[in-house]
């Protein structure tokens, strides 16, 4: 390793420009990342429950829809009518747009000379001019409970206007829609003087706002995660080059991690999309590692090119094993079924390796150059006004002579964060990832509150064959169904092919309530259908697939949340129990809640396995190299309680296991136990000197555990830049892991040493002796401030 850095400093014009050569290059694919803000992608698309998912896309009519919703006076005032209608009349003029449906034009079903005849709820879709078409309009409205909660509310107070975007529009192409209609409403109150509040929501609405605010969360992130790395390592080290060596550091393996995630067409998720913070806040920690040991040396005297070849040699192996190890925690999300999890794994393990060779090169061969110039390296961060050296007097302090202490309430806190941790719950609701405060929210809660949901989830009952959704006796179970299913509090309304025949039964008995009823003749409901189809109607496609064997329901939902989603499946499941299991018919269910269940699901799974994983490859990464398997168990005692303090928080405050805080665990393993390499290696190095395990144990706190404190405050620092994502999950991820940050590096120089002051064993004489001779040391100055 001494020649790779020998050359780097001897030739670093060399290395300077491969690096930015490849910085250039990958600059350069930077602009073709997509953003895919979708729920099904968390999912791998062989998942049985996204294919169920696509396939039943296939077979049924598809689209989901947008909405907006005009509530506040009496929806049968010819003034809210107009509007309405005026707001429908300017959506259809949006392109991409391909059907606007209202309380006006919706289809209604009616008697007819010919039997059956599909109009819109108002003639020509026409606002009524006199009251008793009006009368009329209100009587048709109330006539058919299809309606109801549907296009307008209970209480008559509000409406509903469904927007159908084309075939193939991308999600991008949501975001100008949106605000064309967001520009819509704006100008239809400012004209209705306050009559009436107008809200906007729905699925297409929730997927193109996340793109929307992916790409503000990326501008304001790069930007202040740097400023704020800026001013750590000012305070640290407090001269230029201990700035700017380490920054260019981060940014050039940022820009390398960025250009990966685009040559390998992954899109930018809202897992993703904190892939900056992530590379700049772990990645600055082998920049300050190697900054900090060819400082120090040269304030020991060490100083010119061979000072610098001396000590990015010696920090070497343990910044090598350290980024191993990080990149190994990284690596072990890849175990995960979620797939932007995955997807940032690899990217973040590329992230950390990038910034491992970078800093391990580029910065000695910057140095290298500076000292040709003859700038001369000038001390300043070792003084008086050091905030760092108090506190590591107090950690040494607290590790020799209260070690006991330190290690009984360790366990106590352990004790106590395992009860919140069982207390945790996993969800992922693409609404609740929005702030409460944010427009979307507001909107799609004030809309929940009052019609029956602005979500859709789809129960598929597959028949016998074909023509088998024709027999009575299967709509009657599909009815059943449906009706069971409506039971559930935040099912808002259940609509299915029932609904169409009923009502056509209806209408062909003069319009008699009494007859609101599934047809006993499958003839019968063979020839509704027909009339129907052939008096214009386009629902039928919806509720049947082309050979009627599968039939839809159609739940109208208040909440994409998991839990709402499993006990729509496990009624579904009671139900295929109860009352089609001797038939050869079987429900299911699909749709994006169904997509958030199987995530609930996977993301525990996946949480388990890759935090094991993670300590596996730990244990495994750090007994050979301190060729003790005590040692290699120690070093991931630091890691144990800060993991259980952060998961025990979440379980007290109810913060949800989900797609950003599922990571957090294993990204704690990867970074934490970086500082306990550099700690034990440090201290292994001090014991091979003097033998004495107290000396080595204060030696290595007063001169490891500066750059450890350095380290997990930059890298806390870095994280703590997400709290302002306009994301709930990623603000949660950000304030945990900075959090984790600070407990892993205080673990690291307190809970580590007490346990083994107290617990390691005793060292020969002649060992001492040989691993002394053995030794590459430099001494390190007594200090008054250290």
């Amino acid at each position: 390793m001494r020649k790779i850095f020998a050359f780097c400093v001897h030739h670093p014009w060399v290395i300077i420009a491969v690096i930015a050569a490849l910085t250039v290059l990958a600059a350069l694919q930077i602009p073709k990342i997509k953003i895919d803000p979708r729920a099904e992608i968390f999912i791998a698309e062989d998942n049985p429950v996204r294919v169920a998912y696509v396939k039943n896309q296939d077979e049924f009519t598809y689209h989901e829809e947008t909405y907006i919703g005009v509530v506040g006076s009496d929806v049968f005032d010819r003034t809210t009518l107009e509007q309405i209608r005026a707001i429908s009349t300017e959506a259809e003029k949006i392109p991409l747009v391909k059907e606007v449906k209202n309380l006006l034009t919706i289809g209604y079903i009616t008697g007819s000379e010919a039997g059956i005849e599909v109009t819109e709820l108002a003639p020509d879709g026409e606002v009524p001019r006199t009251p008793a078409e009006m009368e009329l309009f209100r009587r048709r409205v109330d006539s058919w409970d299809f309606f109801r909660n549907l296009f307008i509310s209970e209480d008559h107070t509000g409406s509903l206007i469904s927007i159908i975007m084309k075939e193939g529009t991308e999600t991008d192409d949501l975001v100008p829609i949106y605000y064309d209609l967001l520009a819509i409403v704006d100008k239809t109150q400012k004209l209705d003087q306050g009559r009436n509040r107008i809200f906007i929501s729905g699925v297409p609405v929730v997927n193109s706002l996340m793109g929307d605010y992916m790409i503000r969360d990326m501008r304001v992130f790069i930007p202040i995660v740097n400023l704020v790395v800026i001013a750590t390592l000012f305070l640290f080290f407090r001269t230029i080059r201990g700035v700017v060596l380490p920054l260019l550091t981060v940014a050039i393996s940022t820009t390398w991690t960025l250009a990966l995630l685009a040559v390998l067409k992954w899109p930018l998720t809202q897992v993703t999309v904190s892939l900056p913070v992530m590379t700049i806040a772990v990645g600055i920690a082998y920049g300050i590692h190697v900054l900090e040991n060819v400082f120090s040396d040269a304030e020991a005297g060490k100083r010119g090119k061979e000072g610098i070849i001396g000590a990015t040699a010696r920090v070497s192996l343990p910044v090598i094993m350290a980024g191993l190890t990080t990149m190994g925690g990284f690596a072990s999300l890849a175990t995960t079924d979620v797939v932007p999890i995955k997807q940032l794994g690899y990217l973040a393990s590329f992230g950390v390796m990038a910034a491992l060779i970078i800093s391990l090169t580029f910065i000695p061969a910057v140095l290298s150059i500076l000292d040709g110039l003859g700038r001369e390296y000038i001390p300043r961060h070792h003084t008086r006004r050091d905030v760092i050296g108090p506190v590591l007097r107090l950690f040494s302090a607290l590790s020799l002579r209260h070690s006991s202490g330190v290690i009984i309430v360790s366990l106590i806190i352990l004790a106590v964060s395992i009860g919140g941790t069982l207390m945790i719950k996993s969800d992922m609701d693409p609404i609740k990832t929005f702030k409460p405060g944010s427009p979307i929210r507001v909107a799609d809660d004030y809309l929940n509150a009052t019609f029956a949901g602005t979500s859709m989830f789809n129960v598929v009952l597959n028949g016998s064959g074909p023509d088998d959704i024709k027999d009575p006796e299967v709509l009657r179970k599909i009815d059943a169904l449906g009706q069971s299913l409506k039971s559930i509090p935040e099912v808002g309304k259940v609509i299915s092919i029932v609904d169409l025949i009923k009502r056509m039964n209806q209408v062909m008995h003069d319009d008699d309530p009494r007859s609101y009823t599934i047809p006993e003749s499958r003839e019968l409901v063979a020839q509704y259908l027909l009339l129907y189809s052939f008096s214009g109607g386009d629902e039928i496609e919806r509720f049947v697939n082309h050979d009627f064997s599968k039939a839809q329901i159609l739940l109208i939902i208040k909440s994409q949340a998991s839990a709402l989603a499993e006990r729509v499946i496990l009624q579904i499941d009671e139900f295929n129990r109860r009352e089609l299991a001797a038939g050869g018919r079987q429900a299911f269910a699909t749709g994006i809640s169904a997509i958030t269940r199987e995530f609930n699901r996977i993301v525990i799974t996946g949480q388990i396995s890759s935090f094991v994983l993670a300590l596996v490859l730990v244990i495994f990464v750090t007994m050979p190299i301190f060729k003790s398997a005590k040692l290699g168990l120690f070093s991931i005692l630091p890691l144990f309680i800060p993991i259980l303090i952060n998961f025990g928080l979440m379980g007290f405050a109810g913060i949800t296991l989900n797609a950003a805080t599922a990571m957090i665990a294993s990204i704690s393993v990867g970074v934490g136990i970086d500082y306990s390499i550099h700690f034990l290696s440090r201290y292994r190095h001090e014991l091979g000197v003097g033998c004495d395990i107290d000396q080595a144990i204060t030696t290595a706190i007063h001169t490891s555990g500066r750059a450890i404190m350095y380290n997990a405050l930059a890298v806390a620092a870095g994280f703590i830049v997400l709290v302002l994502s306009n994301f709930v999950p990623v603000v949660q991820s950000g304030y945990l892991t900075a959090l984790v940050m600070i407990t892993s590096s205080t673990a690291a120089l307190t809970v580590l040493p007490a346990f083994i002051a107290r617990f390691h064993p005793r060292i020969p004489a002649e060992r001492c002796l040989e691993d002394s001779q053995k030794a590459d040391t430099i001494p390190t100055p007594q200090r008054e401030d250290i």
